[in-house]
């Protein structure tokens, strides 16, 4: 069931609500920091994708983010704020990717830059910039 916050309505969808989609996602990474065991699992023998077919939560825990971001995507493309063809599952793994690679290397990227990549500001920068390439990459 998707996130009440972000339920089917009769207006019209603003880029912003696809912005505020990003937005919670974002926050939900920051907060779950297990995908790097599982990237170092995968790369050694795809240990962590055989676990991860035996969790009975597993879709339960991705399924909805997918299913708000097909219902904004669907609202987005009838109202004409959204171009058509979008895929919601493929708009996810990008977004998801815009934000892990930044979280995942946050230490080498904060040496290399000499800057706190965790700092408030500096996350509020990422998602500024994530925000502007996916706002770009759907807008009609």
């Amino acid at each position: 069931m998707a996130n009440p916050k972000y339920a089917a309505s009769d207006k019209p969808v603003p880029v912003s609500e696809l912005v505020d989609t990003l937005s919670d996602g974002t926050k939900v990474k920051l907060r779950t920091p297990r995908m790097r065991a599982c990237n170092e699992k995968d790369a050694k023998e795809k240990l962590c994708a055989g676990h991860l077919k035996r969790s009975r939560r597993i879709r339960q825990m991705n399924s909805p983010l997918i299913e708000v971001l097909a219902e904004v995507i669907s609202r987005g493309e009838q109202s004409g704020a959204l171009r058509a063809g979008i895929d919601p599952m493929q708009l996810y793994i990008s977004i998801a990717g815009l934000a892990y690679f930044y979280l995942s290397n946050k230490h080498t990227l904060g040496t290399i830059f000499g800057r706190d990549l965790m700092a408030k500001s500096a996350l509020d920068e990422r998602l500024a910039h994530m925000t502007a390439v996916v706002v770009r990459y759907v807008q009609a």
